[in-house]
C-alpha cells in the first residue's frame, strides 16, 4: 500500500486507514515479555487477570495479563515441568522432586504438598470426583482436592504424557508401551493396547472416538474398549489435537486429517515434535526447530505469520482477547499481539 493511498484514505475515515494498516501486520507484535530464570517447558494457565507459568528456575510466577509485572512468585523446590491446572482460586501443579501441589492463586500459598516416588513431568486433569497425574514412579494418581490419596495405578514405566476422559473412564498412556482406559472410581483397568513404542503422547476423544500418536503410528480407537478401528504409519510425531471435527499432528511439519484418520492436508517444514498442534485465535499454531513459532490457517494450513525467538518454543501457549501467552526454552514468557 502506497503513502499516497494511505493519505487519501486518512483524509476520509482515519478508522479504515488504521483497520488496512493493522491488516497488513504479517507477525504477532509483542505487548510485554518477561524474564525467568530458566527454561519454559510447559504451557501457562489464566486465573482471572493472572497468568501462571511454571519455570525450570524452580518457581512458580504469577504476572499480571496485562502488562507481565510478577504478582507472586512460589519456590517449588525444583524444576516445574507440569502445565499448572486452575480451579476457581486454586492452582494445581508439580515439580521434578515428585511433589504435587495446591497451591492459593491469589498469593501463591502452599495449601499442601503429596510426595510421588518420582520426577512429575505429567499434565493433570481434573473432574468432579478428583485430580488425576502420573509420576516418574510409573504410577498414575487420583487425589482429591484437598491433596489425600483416592487410589493409586501402577504402570511399569514413566507417565509423562496427560489424560482424557470417557464416560467412567480415565484415558492416559505410559513409557511401558500401552495406552490404558482406566476407571475412574476405582483405578482399575478395563482395556489397554500396546504401541510396541515409549507412549508418552496424550491420548484425545472426539465424540465416540479416541485418538493417539506414537512415534511413527497413528491410532484410531474406541474409547469404551480401547480397539483400533484405524491404523496408519507415519513420519514422527507424539501429539494429536482436534479443532472442529479435524485432526492436527506435527508430521512432518503440521498434518492435518479426518475424524477416520484420512490425511485432508500437509503444510511441510521441519517440526519441534515435542510442541503439540494448539489453537490460537483463529490460527492452528505450531512451531519449528528454527525457534520459530507458526501461525497458519486451520482450513488451508497457509502460513499467515511468524514469530521467531532466542530458542526453541517447546509447548504451546493460551489466548485471551486476541493475546497469545507463550514461554520459551530461553525462559522468556511472551505476551503477543496476533495479528
Amino acid at each position: 500500500m502506497n503513502s499516497r493511498r494511505i493519505y487519501l484514505i486518512t483524509k476520509v475515515s482515519p478508522l479504515i486507514a488504521a483497520l488496512l494498516l493493522v491488516g497488513c501486520t504479517r507477525s504477532p507484535s509483542v505487548l510485554w515479555h518477561f524474564k525467568t530464570g530458566a527454561g519454559i517447558s510447559r504451557p501457562p494457565a489464566i486465573s482471572g487477570e493472572k497468568l501462571i507459568v511454571g519455570s525450570e528456575d524452580y518457581f512458580l510466577y504469577a504476572l499480571d495479563l496485562s502488562n507481565g509485572n510478577v504478582l507472586w512468585k512460589t519456590y517449588l523446590g525444583e524444576r516445574v515441568l507440569v502445565t499448572p491446572l486452575v480451579e476457581g482460586n486454586r492452582i494445581y501443579t508439580g515439580s521434578a522432586a515428585g511433589d504435587f501441589f495446591g497451591i492459593d492463586a491469589n498469593n501463591g500459598k502452599i495449601l499442601w504438598k503429596f510426595h510421588t516416588g518420582g520426577m512429575l513431568e505429567y499434565n493433570p486433569c481434573s473432574d468432579e470426583q478428583g485430580i488425576y497425574f502420573g509420576s516418574y514412579d510409573g504410577k498414575l494418581y487420583k487425589i482429591n482436592r484437598q491433596g489425600q490419596l483416592i487410589w493409586a495405578f501402577s504402570t511399569t514405566m514413566y507417565m509423562t504424557s496427560s489424560c482424557a476422559f470417557y464416560k467412567d473412564l480415565v484415558i492416559t498412556s505410559s513409557w511401558d508401551y500401552n495406552v490404558y482406559g482406566i476407571r475412574r472410581d476405582n483405578g482399575t483397568v478395563v482395556w489397554k493396547f500396546n504401541t510396541g513404542e515409549y507412549s508418552y503422547g496424550t491420548p484425545i476423544v472426539v465424540g465416540n472416538s479416541g485418538y493417539y500418536v506414537s512415534h511413527d503410528h497413528f491410532y484410531g480407537f474406541h474409547p469404551d474398549t480401547g480397539k483400533l478401528f484405524y491404523q496408519d504409519k507415519i513420519i514422527y510425531a507424539a501429539h494429536v489435537m482436534a479443532y472442529r471435527n479435524e485432526l492436527f499432528t506435527p508430521e512432518n511439519g503440521l498434518t492435518k486429517r479426518s475424524l477416520d484418520g484420512k490425511v485432508i492436508r500437509n503444510l511441510s517444514f521441519t517440526p519441534y515434535t515435542v510442541f503439540c498442534p494448539a489453537i490460537a485465535g483463529s490460527y492452528v499454531v505450531m512451531a519449528d526447530t528454527d525457534d520459530n513459532l507458526i501461525g497458519a490457517t486451520p482450513d488451508t494450513l497457509e502460513i499467515k505469520w511468524k514469530f521467531h525467538a532466542k530458542d526453541l518454543f517447546a509447548c504451546p501457549g493460551v489466548e485471551r482477547k486476541g493475546i497469545y501467552y507463550i514461554g520459551n526454552t530461553d525462559g522468556n514468557v511472551y505476551a503477543l499481539r496476533l495479528p
